[in-house]
């Protein structure tokens, strides 16, 4: 998407995901906890402690009701655009293709456990919960269960999930950023095709 005052490339990366309570909800989230759901993860360390390529970058599961989304976000300067794509891609791909470690799966697991609790703390965020049960068919014991589900998640069932959704296939790209500098810095990555920011502003 091309801005032509842009001095920084905004980066979104995507590929197919899953719908809330699929099988895989709960190796897939753990999974993504250690590449890039958290502070600490594998993206956040290599993009921005390890490179200083931006300041934040995060991947994400997006579920919904009949499918779902595998995205990462993050930003930097147009002169490394290409560089956060293929270390990104690469972080990606190293998790699809060996796993998380025992450690970063344990990790994963005790973050996403003791942040789970605060999610329900207030009325709206009750209610919200409850509205996801009833609509996804996701089961009265939702919320109870959730803990006891995720700490069953073995580094066998996020592997699994990996190979599934950390960009089996080769996914979209979308840059929003001066074109006539990010365009070639694309090329190789699969057809390119530009068009204007101001069509969707």
């Amino acid at each position: 998407m091309d801005k032509p005052d842009q001095t920084q490339s905004q980066v979104r990366l995507g590929g197919p995901g899953f719908w809330l309570g699929h099988e895989d909800y709960f190796p897939a989230t753990a999974m993504n906890i250690a590449l890039g759901g958290g502070f600490t993860s594998r993206l956040m360390n290599e993009i921005r402690v390890n490179r200083g390529l931006t300041y934040g970058v995060s991947s994400y599961f997006d579920t919904m009701s009949a499918g779902g989304i595998f995205a990462l976000s993050t930003f930097t300067k147009t002169a490394s655009t290409r560089e956060i794509i293929d270390v990104a891609l690469k972080e990606i791909h190293g998790v699809r293709d060996a796993g998380l470690r025992p450690r970063e799966l344990k990790d994963a697991q005790s973050y996403l456990a003791g942040l789970y609790p605060l999610r329900t703390e207030t009325n709206e965020s009750v209610a919200s919960v409850i509205a996801d049960m009833r609509l996804h068919g996701l089961g009265d014991d939702w919320v109870e269960r959730f803990r006891d589900r995720l700490r069953a998640v073995t580094p066998r069932d996020v592997a699994a999930a990996a190979r599934k959704y950390a960009f089996a296939d080769r996914p979209v790209i979308v840059v929003l950023g001066k074109a006539s500098e990010v365009k070639p810095l694309l090329e190789g990555l699969g057809p390119i095709t530009v068009v204007p920011a101001s069509d969707y502003e």
